[in-house]
């Protein structure tokens, strides 16, 4: 029941075929110019107990290439219930849940330099038991969401191909997959190639004996209907891959020059919480005077199961 109802039992060579198919069907999309991500605003709402997430936000997303910009494709992971994708100026032209694509046509293509926002509204639950490897983000005590694992990413993934050499081969595949070189398995469950500065504000709630933990300054925190609520912000630009956290966390906290330096940690393992926070304060002396000041006001080490 857990396994072939609540769930479907899929194979090795299926989620291999699934690769390939996926390649065969967007490859072709791959050079297609696409809008970059500048700006994550979202809202997440954790359910631990029930193995849950809701996901809600929105992307800004600008044209830094040369060339305007008429197609755009939003992948979001094939378990989710998607209840909305709607980009700015644009039509939603086809659906391929089999890969979780969304391509949408701009009525005014995208101008260089020119900006859109993208809104999305999303769920992900976790039903039973699978065969194989669980479902890790969402569980009763020490949830922990990747940003590349969760959130909507625009373009090709160049990273859900085949990486094994032999694999393509048998699949009729040519060349080599970045897969295979940035070593990051067989799902692909990275952001689009390269890095991506963004701003980035997030508001988490969780349980009520739990605390959330997002990047950036903790904004404010507040309590309602039963949950605690965190808002997060980056004081500077970030890097678009981030993780959110939440468990039965006790806090370390010691203040540094005009930076707080936290350590968040499961009761019980504290037995080098005190060297982390001489080691932190060291680093940011010793990185500081190498190589320049930290952009951000806290500095936040979070244990994850």
């Amino acid at each position: 029941f857990n396994t072939n109802v609540l769930n479907a039992r899929t194979t090795r060579a299926e989620v291999l075929d699934w690769q390939a198919d996926y390649e065969r069907t967007y490859g072709q999309f791959e050079d297609v110019p696409q809008p970059r991500l500048t700006t994550v605003d979202v809202r997440l709402d954790l359910f631990p107990e029930d193995r849950r997430y809701r996901l809600a936000g929105s992307y800004t997303l600008a044209n830094d290439t040369a060339s305007p910009i008429s197609t755009v494709f939003v992948a979001i992971r094939r378990e989710a219930t998607v209840e909305n994708v709607s980009l700015e100026g644009g039509e939603l032209v086809a659906t391929d849940a089999r890969f979780g694509m969304y391509r949408f046509e701009l009525a005014a293509p995208l101008a260089p330099g020119a900006r859109i926002r993208l809104d999305f509204e999303l769920e992900v639950a976790s039903r039973g038991f699978v065969v194989g490897a669980p479902e890790p983000s969402i569980v009763e005590n020490g949830s922990l969401l990747m940003s590349f694992r969760s959130f909507p990413t625009i373009g090709y993934r160049k990273t859900y191909e085949i990486a094994d050499p032999r694999e393509r081969s048998r699949r009729g595949l040519e060349g080599a997959s970045v897969a295979e070189l940035d070593g990051e398995g067989a799902h692909g469950d990275v952001e689009s190639d390269g890095p991506e500065w963004v701003d980035f504000a997030a508001t988490v709630s969780t349980s009520a004996d739990q605390t959330a933990i997002a990047p950036g300054r903790l904004d404010a925190a507040w309590e309602r209907d039963g949950r605690r609520f965190f808002r997060y912000v980056s004081d500077a630009p970030m890097l678009n891959r981030f993780a959110f956290a939440s468990a039965r966390y006790e806090v370390a906290t010691r203040r540094h020059g005009n930076r707080d330096i936290e350590v968040y940690y499961h009761a019980g393992h504290q037995a080098n919480v005190d060297r982390m926070l001489d080691a932190a304060a060291d680093a940011l002396d010793v990185l500081e005077a190498e190589f320049g000041a930290y952009r951000h006001r806290q500095l936040r080490i979070a244990e994850v199961p």
